[in-house]
């Protein structure tokens, strides 16, 4: 059978072994995949058609994946407009754990911090722009959400742990009146996240 598959799933070594248990020794038929592109609304109304273009799709090869279905599949994912690079899944799984798991949780659990809040309306009345922008990404689906950081459970679990350590830095540095070591840390965001890319 010449039946290709692949998947969309914002994890990959999971769903591996998933297919693995599933297709057996049919596995050389699937090719994992992971389309960098999305929205905080969710169902059909969301629907893009442009939504791949010039967006990142990871692809995972099995070792069991011939040549020719990587490159099928590389081929759909490129006529969708994607541009496509290859990773091992774990790299994959932790490497997305930072960048794009981790800030739907804190985006999520700050946005319930702030809901729950006894002056929660006076908060939410004069919130403007960057609680806007930090919190956009909490308006998501929970459901996938919550299956999304199970699935990477481990990658989350280290990711959570190097985010505290950070933010006890950040809490020792306020706490104690050191604005030099406040400086550094802020300052090294924001050097950061001004030559990460040209917007």
């Amino acid at each position: 059978d010449a039946t290709l598959l692949t998947d969309g799933g914002s994890t990959k070594a999971e769903v591996v072994d998933a297919a693995r248990l599933a297709l057996g020794a049919r596995i050389g038929q699937f090719v994992p995949g992971h389309p960098i592109a999305g929205a905080e609304r969710s169902g059909p109304d969301a629907a893009d058609a442009g939504l791949y273009q010039g967006r990142c799709v990871i692809l995972t090869p099995l070792a069991e994946n011939s040549a020719a279905a990587i490159a099928l599949v590389r081929d759909a994912w490129r006529a969708c407009g994607a541009q496509v690079i290859d990773m091992e899944a774990g790299a994959h799984d932790r490497v997305l754990a930072s960048v794009s798991h981790l800030p739907h949780l804190l985006s999520s659990v700050y946005m319930e911090q702030v809901a729950t809040a006894e002056d929660a309306a006076t908060r939410l009345a004069l919130a403007g722009s960057g609680f806007r922008d930090f919190t956009r990404i909490a308006a998501g689906s929970p459901e996938m959400w919550r299956d999304i950081f199970l699935s990477n459970r481990d990658a989350m679990l280290a990711e959570l742990a190097a985010v505290r350590a950070v933010l006890d830095r950040a809490e020792r540095a306020i706490d104690g009146g050191d604005g030099a070591a406040l400086l550094a840390l802020l300052d090294t965001a924001a050097q950061a996240r001004r030559n990460w890319r040209k917007e």
